[in-house]
């Protein structure tokens, strides 16, 4: 009888889910970076479900893990005062972590190239002085 329930569970999650991505359909087409980072979290998702940490329990029991696995600071900011029950279903919340996790993404991104854009002045100014000094 558990079997049957968690596959039913299953079953309606995934409903859910297709329901929301019939409505941003039907909001037009998603922003093709916004759409990369969700590939990019979803690979995450199934990692964590799939992980020691996680794999192990029902789907319905295992939200809270997941969402910690993907990121600890998105968990904490959406879900920390108050985790879902095992099995609940909050589209509001759950569209804040997935708000979270691409902000989460771009300032990472950003980081990089920040980063990036400091070495290569530093690069610049190593290349300057070398000029100076043949000079």
């Amino acid at each position: 009888m558990l079997l049957s329930y968690a596959h039913a569970r299953l079953v309606v999650g995934i409903a859910v889910m297709f329901v929301i991505m019939l409505q941003q359909q039907a909001h037009g087409a998603p922003n093709h970076g916004a759409a990369r980072l969700d590939r990019v979290w979803k690979n995450k998702r199934q990692e964590c479900e799939r992980g020691e940490l996680c794999g192990g329990m029902l789907i319905d029991e295992a939200q809270n893990c997941i969402n910690a696995c993907i990121s600890a600071s998105c968990f904490k900011e959406v879900y920390g005062e108050m985790p879902l029950e095992d099995g609940e279903i909050d589209n509001a919340r759950s569209r804040q972590f997935t708000n979270c996790l691409r902000k989460e993404s771009r300032d990472e991104k950003l980081a990089a190239l920040k980063e990036k854009n400091q070495q290569v002045k530093q690069q610049q100014q190593q290349q300057q002085q070398q000029v100076v000094g043949l000079d």
